[in-house]
């Protein structure tokens, strides 16, 4: 218990390196294995046992609603933008539909509040690939519905459909519509070779799609393109903190310790991550240029290339003059990415061109490459 004991002192888990919740659990952890060591040892002495210092297994306080809600509101916009879209369009919709009559009308409604997402990018994938599978769908559906006319082949019909509409879900949403769209026809025609509810399926999901596309453009949209710089420049910014902590923990031994490195490099790599799903929802937008997307996706791959590179020196050997050295040119490079997150939140960077007789490092190579590329970005040439 006390080798156990040790081991949780030595990783400090109590540090900055996890905090609130999960940091008073692991405390209370090492507080229970503290006290059952010094037990089970007053225990075999004959002594009387030792009482806990603190409760075991206090945990911070867990948030209230509405301190949440408090937190969303304040620091995460699209939540709220978000919400009002989902309020405002399937009213549209409902309205929609009784003004025209529109037979069905509540699948219209359902429509737009199906196809509406966080984003513009993902509600215009969705919403086009929802369109594409409820016409060709809704052809099927025409097909079988004027064939059809007995409920034994109603039954025979359907049950293949429903498994492909459960199979698809996961992996395709265009073609979840397609075999969704027969499955609905069919189960709603009232009469057999009632063919037109297919038409009205249709003409349905087309408005509703089209009413849910709408808003995400008109109702506050939220476009990636219009924040990855920002998250470029953020999570770049992070990289070269982590960089800099690495300069001090091999050039000035004691002046960091293993707990804050730890934390400095979980904070980089969160930072990557969130550059990868900003990318990744940026990819699945129309209005970047190809030369834009390339070079974002470089960037975001070279700016985790330059973080593995200083753990890589940090989790190495001991410190030796080859350490330090590196460790320094780590620390000018990351000075220099620090100028050129300014640049970026400037809009206006100017690529590094180093002389043909300069003979450069790996971490400097990346460097140069990653200035350039954060050129291309924000010209778009």
């Amino acid at each position: 218990l006390s080798a156990i004991t040790d081991i949780f002192n030595n990783q400090r888990f109590e540090s900055s390196a996890a905090g609130g919740r999960s940091a008073g659990l692991l405390r209370s952890i090492i507080d229970g294995l503290q006290t059952a060591s010094a037990t089970t040892i007053a225990l075999l002495r004959g002594e009387a046992a030792v009482q806990p210092a603190s409760p075991a297994f206090a945990v911070a306080t867990e948030p209230t609603l509405p301190d949440r809600w408090r937190e969303q509101v304040s620091t995460d916009r699209n939540v709220l933008k978000y919400a009002l879209r989902l309020a405002i369009v399937p009213a549209l919709a409902h309205a929609t539909g009784a003004l025209l009559d529109i037979n069905h009308s509540y699948w219209l409604t359902f429509t737009a509040v199906i196809v509406m997402q966080p984003t513009a990018a993902a509600t215009f994938h969705r919403g086009l690939q929802r369109m594409e599978g409820t016409v060709l769908g809704g052809v099927v559906a025409a097909l079988l519905a004027a064939l059809i006319r007995s409920p034994l082949e109603l039954a025979a019909v359907l049950f293949p459909l429903v498994t492909m509409t459960l199979a698809t879900l996961p992996l395709h949403y265009g073609a979840y519509g397609f075999f969704l769209t027969p499955v609905f026809v069919l189960l709603s025609i009232t009469h057999f070779g009632d063919w037109q509810l297919a038409g009205i399926r249709i003409v349905d999901t087309l408005i509703g799609s089209s009413l849910g596309l709408l808003g995400s453009v008109v109702l506050w949209p939220n476009w990636e393109r219009r924040r990855f710089t920002s998250v470029m420049a953020e999570c770049l910014q992070v990289n070269c903190r982590y960089l800099l902590v690495i300069e001090r923990l091999q050039t000035h031994p004691g002046a960091v310790t293993p707990a804050d490195w730890v934390a400095a490099r979980r904070e980089a790599g969160l930072a990557n991550n969130r550059a990868d799903e900003s990318l990744s929802r940026l990819l699945s937008e129309p209005g970047w240029s190809k030369v834009r997307r390339e070079a974002a996706m470089a960037f975001v791959t070279y700016m985790r290339r330059v973080a593995q590179y200083g753990t890589a020196l940090a989790t190495g050997a001991g410190s030796n003059k080859e350490t330090v050295a590196q460790a320094r040119e780590l620390g000018e490079v990351a000075r220099g990415l620090l100028s050129l997150v300014e640049q970026i939140k400037s809009g206006s960077v100017i690529a590094e061109t180093p002389a043909p007789s300069d003979e450069l490092s790996r971490v400097e190579t990346q460097s140069v490459i990653l200035h350039r590329l954060a050129a291309r970005i924000v010209s778009g040439h």
